[in-house]
């Protein structure tokens, strides 16, 4: 916990572990853009599927159900003296002539067959609903069944002929019923053409508006013995989606990624911190009151002036931006001008490729002093037989993100009861 409130000390080793943020951040945008991406495009072909469904007729639907499309017609007479007595007539003659032969076979021979193939579809869904029986499914479309769907003031032609009051003084509604909303519309549109065309054969010619259209719709009646089975719409009111839309999301989706990943990697990496018992900052090597003969990098890296820099600006280390060149030439000229010891070793807790290479590279630059390799005290006796037996020196050399803080202490404290010499740490990245 010596760490805690060291928060330039966290900010070094944040930036240490920049792939870890990396990665954390990268993995948190692809989990929030692949669902919200893979959730729209999910929504957006559902979309096209119901649209191309709708514009389909209402035979199509789920349920099915009675549509019943009116025209709603006003009655203009064009002489004010007579007008009432004129519109009473001309409402009767619609009322009588709704059921005549020649409109109904004028309509009949238009769109009989339409209705027919309709016929089939409804009452497959009729049964399959539980609306009627199922020898009722094989009953044949008569024409009387077609006559049977025209409306008159929203009654079929039987009642409505019955009937003698007026519809609202001036106004009479004419159409017909199906399942099919579209094919009700045109029969209806049809039929109001023909019946107003043999009412004004009949009462003489006469100004007419439909005003309006009225649709409304009816379950079907069940037949006796039967149990309907009704299924809620599943169908979605929500605003449609549109490609731009599912691109904007995912671009919010990448910021929003980018926040949280940061967040999480922030607290990733600060657990890491707390806990590691890896050496990876300078202050980590300072406290084992040693000097440090300098820093640098094992390999040389892209953009390795601009990190040694980095690290030089946050610890405060001789940092050496050429990877570790510079530092084997300061670290023998400094030994040269002290001029203390014809033989120094070269020892670490880290792996021995590395130690091994750094002893070398310090013979190859001095030409005085012989650097050589030694096995550490933790895994080796020389090191100790060396420092007992010899009026001997040490340099040790440890690596951040390997080197073991306890396993350094210890080499350390190993070293210091043998009452040898530990010239300094090199640290190497």
């Amino acid at each position: 916990m010596d760490n805690f409130y060291d928060l330039n000390d966290f900010i070094v080793f944040l930036f240490k572990k920049w792939k870890t943020v990396l990665a954390v951040v990268l993995l948190v945008v692809v989990v929030f853009v692949g669902n919200r991406a893979f959730s729209m495009i999910r929504s957006y072909q559902a979309q096209g599927e119901t649209t191309d469904t709708e514009e389909v007729s209402s035979s199509d639907s789920t349920e099915p159900m009675w549509v019943k499309v009116q025209n709603i017609i006003e009655i203009m007479p064009e002489e004010p003296k007579t007008s009432d007595q004129m519109t009473e007539e001309v409402i009767e003659a619609y009322r009588k002539l709704s059921g005549s032969d020649a409109v109904l076979g004028a309509v009949s021979d238009e769109w009989y067959e339409s209705e027919k193939e309709e016929y089939q579809i409804r009452v497959e869904k009729l049964h399959d609903y539980g609306y009627i029986l199922d020898k009722e499914v094989d009953y044949p479309y008569a024409m009387r069944d077609f006559y049977s769907q025209f409306l008159v003031n929203n009654e079929d032609l039987n009642a409505a002929a019955r009937t003698q009051d007026n519809y609202d003084e001036k106004y009479i509604a004419v159409g017909f019923r199906s399942s099919n909303a579209e094919l009700a519309k045109s029969i209806a549109d049809s039929y109001t053409e023909k019946l107003t065309a043999a009412v004004q054969e009949s009462v003489g010619e006469f100004s007419y508006e439909i005003v309006d259209q009225s649709v409304l719709y009816d379950l079907p009646s069940a037949s006796s013995g039967t149990q309907t089975t009704r299924v809620a719409s599943t169908t979605s009111s929500a605003a449609v989606i549109t490609v731009n839309q599912i691109i904007v999301q995912c671009a919010k989706g990448v910021v929003w990624g980018v926040m949280i990943g940061a967040i999480v990697s922030v607290i990733l990496v600060f657990l890491m911190y707390m806990m590691t018992k890896k050496v990876y900052l300078l202050s980590d090597i300072r406290k084992f009151n040693i000097p440090v003969l300098g820093t640098g990098f094992y390999k040389e890296r892209g953009f390795l002036k601009i990190r040694a820099w980095f690290h030089a600006a946050l610890e405060g280390g001789n940092w050496d931006e050429t990877g570790h060149k510079k530092l084997v030439k300061r670290v023998v000229e400094l030994e040269e001008a002290y001029d203390s010891q014809k033989k120094i070793y070269v020892t670490g807790t880290c792996r021995t490729s590395y130690i091994k290479r750094i002893a070398h590279e310090l013979n190859e630059a001095s030409a005085k002093i012989d650097f050589e390799y030694v096995e550490g005290i933790q895994t080796s006796g020389k090191a100790a037989a060396i420092a007992k037996n010899e009026n001997a020196a040490f340099i040790l050399l440890e690596k951040f993100g390997e080197s073991v803080k306890d396993n350094i202490e210890y080499e350390i404290a190993e070293l210091n009861k043998l009452e040898t010499e530990i010239l300094g740490i090199l640290v190497l990245e």
